[in-house]
C-alpha cells in the first residue's frame, strides 16, 4: 500500500473536480460506517428537499437556496450518499455551509460504530452550532 502525500490530493483543487465551490465556502465531509444515509441527515436534524445526483446537482441547489434564504443557517445544505469501505457499508456527507463536525453530533453518529469528519470554514466565521438545515441528497454519490 502506498504512503498517502499532500501531492495525491492536489485534484482537490482543480476545477474540473467541482469541489472549489466547497473549499471557498466552507464544508463539513464526515463518514459513518453502519447508518444509512437518511438515518445520518435525521440525526443531524436535516429536513429532506429531494434527491440530487451528484456534486454539480447539490452545488445548483445551494446556490438557488443562497438567493431565496433570508438567513444564512437557512442556505446550509446537505448531502449524503453509501459508499464501500472497511468493515462494511459507510455514508458519505457532505455540508456546504455548515458543520456536521461538531463534538456532540459526531458522538451520536459514532454511537456503537466509527465517525469521521472534516471542516473547512472557506477562511470565514463559522458558528460552532451551525447544522444542516436542508437535505438535498440521500442517493448514489457520483
Amino acid at each position: 500500500m502506498a504512503s498517502a502525500t499532500a501531492a495525491g490530493y492536489g485534484w482537490i483543487r482543480s476545477s474540473s473536480a467541482g469541489f472549489g465551490y466547497a473549499l471557498d465556502l466552507g464544508y463539513t465531509l464526515a463518514l459513518v460506517r453502519g447508518v444509512r444515509p437518511d438515518e445520518l441527515l435525521g440525526m443531524a436534524g436535516a429536513e429532506p428537499r429531494g434527491m440530487s445526483a451528484g456534486l454539480g446537482e447539490l452545488i445548483e441547489r445551494h446556490q438557488e437556496r443562497l438567493i431565496e434564504a433570508e438567513y444564512w443557517d437557512e442556505t446550509i445544505l446537505a448531502g449524503a450518499c453509501s459508499v464501500e469501505g472497511e468493515g462494511g457499508d459507510w455514508t458519505l456527507a457532505l455540508v456546504l455551509g455548515g458543520d456536521l463536525g461538531s463534538p456532540l453530533l459526531m458522538e451520536t453518529l459514532s454511537a456503537g460504530t466509527r465517525a469521521v469528519s472534516h471542516s473547512n470554514n472557506g477562511g470565514k466565521p463559522m458558528p460552532p452550532t451551525a447544522r444542516p438545515t436542508r437535505a438535498a441528497s440521500s442517493g448514489g454519490c457520483t
